[in-house]
C-alpha cells in the first residue's frame, strides 16, 4: 500500500512461536497486537493571519513490548508481550 519496508504484502507471516502465534518483530506473541499507521499532524500556522496550515506525513503507532521469561512445555523461553497482556498474565 505504501511501499517499501512497511508494505504488508511484502511481509511473510508463516513462521510460528512455540505458541502458536505468528512470529514477527514487534508483535505481541499473545493477542498478535501489531504496529498500526496512521497520520503526524503538525498544526502550523499564523492565528493572526486566521491561516490554518495541517500539513500530514505517515507515522507507525508501535504497540508497547516487553521481553519477558514464561515457561514453555518445561523450558524457558523469551518472548514479546504487550502491556495490556502482561497485565493479564499470573504472576509467577
Amino acid at each position: 500500500m505504501f511501499g517499501g519496508r512497511f508494505d504488508r504484502r511484502a511481509a511473510s507471516y508463516p513462521v510460528l512461536h512455540p505458541l502458536g502465534v505468528a512470529l514477527m518483530a514487534a508483535v505481541c506473541a499473545l493477542c498478535g497486537k501489531a504496529p498500526s499507521f496512521g497520520n503526524r499532524v503538525s498544526r502550523s500556522g499564523k492565528a493572526a493571519l486566521k491561516r490554518r496550515v495541517f500539513s500530514r506525513t505517515r507515522r507507525r503507532f508501535r504497540p508497547n513490548l516487553q521481553r519477558r521469561k514464561v515457561i514453555v512445555d518445561g523450558t524457558p523461553k523469551h518472548i514479546l508481550v504487550c502491556t495490556a497482556c502482561l497485565k493479564k498474565m499470573p504472576r509467577a
